[in-house]
């Protein structure tokens, strides 16, 4: 009797012990994913210090940046952390790549480690995803990561839906110099502007943004709610069924037509992509060439008035031309191939109307070839091992697909590379969450 109570007891605390083990790893989910959201946002923190402007020093956005870090090095020290040695030299090659880049840049008016911060800011997602490609993830619950997606995605479809109906950013959108710290939220014709008047004056239509930079954004959550509830089979039809709805009307609230092609194009692909993934492949590789080839066709096109003057075409010419003055603006040599000129930083010093609204030359004028070749390389060896290993990730992969397809008239690297932590959460990390199933289910894979 006494060793039957002996052996109830030890079995008592194990559970105990399993439970206390996936509570914190739904904990550790929670926050990161969270991060990772507000991350992506790319204004959502800068909305809550307006909101709170008590917070200090904490509403700065860096306090994101170095969250996710500090969360990263977390996971990383609470696993059995080996790098592999391609990862390893493909994060080196980008932070050396980072460091040039804010060396050769530099002005008197942006210091170096001003222009590293910015640099290294804009670009810690990918640093992130190469990071983490490793066993670490396996101190994450994937089933939390999807839960917390969805309630965010759903708060920011309400808040937007309210947005475009009221007609009011209703979240403060103004810093203290009266500058708004949104992009282009008003749209009427094919022009789009963050302009107040625009709307008051020109009868302009106020984009759903949430409280995300734009329209564009608050699009692109909208369409990572549709692939989770697409994809989480468990969810009750009538949930799954009012969310897509609701992700759906979000999309349309937008008012971002690039939006509203990649929601048919995703759905298309994955209808197609369920048992020839070789569709998925050609999209996404087609896709990063079209961005380079766009260049090409862009002497032609701009050349072409009637084109101009339409409002569909005309948005598509706007954009060509932007790509045509900053490759005429910034003189190439040796040095900037290879690193860039940082442009996330010294766009803000060049006096033009014009964006750079093409993934692959983005990259390239921020960090050169070297961190173009490093992140393209990453993207895609991540997309092929994770297709080859999981067919079931088809979905989150022709998700990606489709963001190189629109990686030819706008930037959404950001959001690909969190699509890369994503793939890497639910291919390591634990999805389940029942006492006496396996914990610390996963794929090894060395």
């Amino acid at each position: 009797m006494k060793n039957n109570r002996e052996i109830n007891k030890g079995e008592l605390i194990r559970v105990h012990q399993r439970v206390g083990d996936v509570n914190m790893k739904k904990i550790l989910s929670i926050i990161f994913t969270l991060l990772l959201l507000i991350k992506v946002s790319k204004k959502m923190w800068t909305i809550v210090g307006l909101l709170f402007p008590h917070l200090g020093i904490l509403k700065q956005n860096a306090t994101i940046s170095i969250a996710v870090f500090i969360l990263c090095l977390i996971l990383l020290g609470c696993s059995h952390w080996r790098m592999r040695t391609n990862d390893f030299l493909l994060f080196i090659v980008l932070i050396f790549t980072l460091l040039i880049s804010a060396v050769t840049n530099s002005t008197s008016t942006q210091s170096f480690f001003s222009q590293f911060y910015i640099l290294f800011d804009s670009y810690s997602l990918v640093l992130v995803a190469i990071l983490l490609n490793n066993q670490s993830m396996r101190m994450l619950n994937w089933r939390s990561v999807e839960a917390t997606i969805l309630v965010f995605v759903t708060l920011q479809a309400l808040l937007g839906i309210s947005q475009f109906i009221s007609k009011s950013p209703i979240v403060p959108i103004m810093d203290a110099s009266g500058d708004p710290v949104v992009n282009s939220i008003y749209y009427v014709n094919g022009a789009s502007s963050n302009k107040a008047y625009f709307m008051f004056q020109a009868g302009a239509k106020l984009r759903a943004f949430g409280m995300t930079d734009s329209g564009f954004t608050f699009g692109l959550l909208m369409l990572l709610g549709l692939v989770v509830i697409l994809k989480r089979r468990e969810i009750k039809p009538w949930l799954r069924g009012l969310l897509a709805i609701l992700y759906s009307v979000g999309i349309y609230c937008s008012y971002t037509r690039i939006i509203m092609f990649a929601l048919f194009g995703f759905l298309i692909l994955k209808v197609v992509s369920k048992k020839h993934l070789i569709f998925i492949k050609f999209t996404y590789f087609f896709g990063v060439v079209s961005q380079l080839g766009i260049m090409l066709l862009a002497y032609t096109v701009t050349s072409m008035q009637v084109m101009s003057s339409s409002t569909f075409w005309g948005s598509i010419v706007s954009r060509i031309q932007g790509i045509m003055f900053y490759t005429e603006h910034y003189s190439l040599n040796l040095i900037h191939f290879l690193f860039g000129f940082n442009n996330v930083v010294n766009s803000s010093n060049i006096n033009t109307i014009y964006s750079i609204d093409n993934d692959t030359l983005n990259i390239y004028f921020d960090i050169g070839i070297l961190g173009l070749l490093v992140i393209e390389v990453f993207f895609a060896s991540m997309l092929l091992t994770t297709l080859r290993e999981r067919v079931t990730f088809y979905q989150i992969s022709s998700f990606m697909a489709v963001l190189a397809l629109i990686g030819i008239v706008n930037s959404p690297y950001y959001f690909i590379a969190f699509l890369m932590i994503l793939f890497e959460v639910e291919r390591y990390s634990d999805g389940t969450s029942i006492i006496g199933s396996e914990i610390d289910a996963g794929i090894s894979i060395y």
